[in-house]
């Protein structure tokens, strides 16, 4: 009872000569650190802003492995998107064969088996084209919404990164700090020091990567009758106003446009029913511009519409086969629209950053 007795009180003895150091080591931080924004963690005094970065990196990297996947979605449907295409031009190539020989036909009969080849033709153009459509619409759709976060969230939370650090920097020069490091790191107890913590340098280098990997630019625009317009450069060559159109599907050129590009069309282009801005369908032909440049973005191989020239009040869209490319946001105020695009997109190139004739600037 008495050995038991004593190893109660050495016990009691020892939790009083221990509580004063557990106190220590578990004090908060100095008022002039506390001042600043700062917070222990372990040895290092970090800012507070450092937990939401962490938190809002792991939503990131979670969000960042959805869009890898997507990806490999995305080009498996562009693969059978150009079967199709291939596979819709020899269809057409082989109509448009029956057709001649047709119009030369006299016997009755070969020209009703030549019908019945062109109705057979037609039939399997009209289910080539439909699964076209089908995945044209997958491809446009396809994970829009997560890469517009994406991108917003990764400029966004660089901006919060690069103040921090910059933070960083004041605090590693402040004298109060360094005053209140030093009366801390007395011989015989752990030493403290000032961040950023070793997760937070992690996080910048892998964001860092990720900013690189998404590029953006304000472009001017001018915004009339609640109409907005952007100077494009088409194949390289014409410079034309455009009006901003996210409703239409399609690039559309005004016949006029389309001449000075060189791109008349004829019987063997693709007819095509194409929705105006007013809702109004018109008849239009599917051709393909071989470039769409708006800011530093330049898109390659655009499918458009070209319009009748009977329509002479028409004027030239920016639609989806432009804009689908991008996170787009317009900005009438300001008079500005935003583009930015993910890496990898392989229709899209830059022009790394530097500014254009066309009054954009590029955002950092």
């Amino acid at each position: 009872m008495n050995f038991r007795r004593s190893i109660g009180v050495l016990g009691f003895v020892a939790a009083l000569v221990l509580l004063p150091l557990c106190r220590a080591a578990e004090e908060p931080a100095p008022d002039a650190l506390k001042s600043k924004d700062l917070v222990k963690s372990g040895t290092t005094f970090v800012l507070s802003a450092e937990k939401e970065l962490s938190d809002s990196m792991r939503e990131l990297r979670k969000l960042k492995a959805k869009l890898d996947s997507q990806a490999k979605t995305r080009r498996e449907l562009e693969a059978k998107l150009k079967i199709y295409k291939n596979g819709i031009s020899g269809l057409e190539h082989q109509k448009r064969q029956l057709l001649d020989e047709y119009s030369k036909l006299t016997d009755i009969t070969q020209k009703n088996n030549h019908v019945a080849q062109i109705n057979a033709i037609d039939s399997r153009l009209q289910e080539a084209n439909a699964t076209r459509q089908d995945l044209e619409s997958q491809l446009n759709t396809l994970g829009a919404e997560e890469k517009t976060q994406f991108i917003n969230e990764v400029i966004d939370l660089g901006t919060k990164v690069d103040k921090a650090q910059e933070d960083y920097k004041g605090l590693a020069d402040d004298p109060d700090v360094k005053d209140a490091l030093e009366k801390m790191n007395q011989p015989g107890k752990p030493k403290m020091k000032l961040g950023p913590s070793a997760e937070f340098t992690a996080n910048t280098l892998v964001l860092k990567k990720w900013r690189g990997d998404v590029a953006s630019d304000t472009i001017t625009i001018k915004h009339e009758n609640d109409v907005p317009s952007v100077e494009v450069t088409l194949n390289g060559t014409v410079v034309r106003e455009m009006v901003i159109d996210s409703g239409a599907s399609m690039v559309c050129l005004t016949a006029d446009l389309a001449a000075k590009l060189n791109m008349v069309p004829t019987e063997k282009d693709e007819d095509i029913h194409f929705k105006m801005a007013d809702g109004k369908e018109v008849d239009a032909k599917h051709m393909v511009l071989k470039t769409v440049r708006v800011g530093q973005f330049t898109v390659a191989d655009v499918d458009c519409a070209v319009l009748p020239a009977s329509l002479v009040a028409a004027e030239p869209l920016l639609g989806g086969t432009f804009l689908n490319n991008f996170v787009f946001k317009i900005d009438p105020a300001a008079g500005k629209m935003h583009l930015a695009v993910i890496a990898g997109n392989s229709k899209v190139t830059t022009a790394g950053g530097e500014k254009k004739k066309t009054g954009s600037t590029s955002e950092k």
